[in-house]
């Protein structure tokens, strides 16, 4: 939120998943398409006349602020796998996309192996 407060995302499946970006403009580029898909859900269901809570209109991407961490505390929470599953708070480090066609270029793979993030 406005204040700093980290944002987790809750899925279906009740994981609690929070994402580290490695570039700012990654997690701008996420923070935005996240806005205006909460936005167009909020008017679809107005348009739909859906009853909701009135807490569920509110577009809680609008008032979020991209915050620094270090990349130890980012790479420590991803790595510790014990803890996430026992919790089901899940941490994941998202490289930009400039970074992962660097990467795949350098290593002429066609994808990236499962939980490896070029730095």
């Amino acid at each position: 939120d406005k204040r700093g407060v980290p944002f987790m995302v809750v899925g279906d499946d009740a994981k609690v998943t929070a994402y580290f970006f490695t570039e700012y403009d990654e997690a701008s580029r996420i923070l935005k398409s996240a806005s205006t898909s909460a936005d167009n859900a909020i008017k679809e269901a107005k348009r739909q006349k859906q009853a909701l809570d009135p807490d569920q209109m509110v577009n809680p991407w609008k008032d979020a602020r991209i915050s620094t961490v270090p990349l130890e505390t980012a790479i420590t929470l991803a790595l510790d796998k014990p803890i996430s599953r026992s919790t089901r708070n899940y941490f994941f480090v998202s490289p930009s996309e400039e970074d992962v066609s660097d990467a795949l270029e350098l290593t002429k793979q066609s994808d990236l192996a499962e939980n490896k993030v070029p730095l």
